[in-house]
């Protein structure tokens, strides 16, 4: 299965939170899952994380990729197709 992860789900992720559910520990834990982190989410991972309402590690990139987690890309044309699903 392909999984888009939300930033509050990648947070949650690295911080051990518990809000993280169980299912969805499941799902990111399954190694024949691919889970993609958007760039929006280091954006707004960024943005939180200057007033100091966030505090995360300097290398929670290289942790996101040493977890497994990739890299996805998303375009004006992709961010248009959403029209489609909704």
């Amino acid at each position: 299965m392909n999984v888009l992860l939300d930033t509050h789900i990648v947070l949650w992720w690295l911080n051990g939170n518990d809000e993280l559910s169980d299912s969805h520990k499941e799902i990111i834990s399954n190694t024949d899952n691919l889970c993609y982190v958007g760039a929006g989410t280091i954006l707004e991972i960024h943005i939180k994380s200057k007033p100091g309402k966030l505090k995360i590690s300097d290398n929670y990139i290289d942790e996101l990729k040493k977890v497994g987690f990739l890299e996805i890309s998303i375009n004006w044309i992709h961010s248009n197709q959403v029209k489609n699903f909704l």
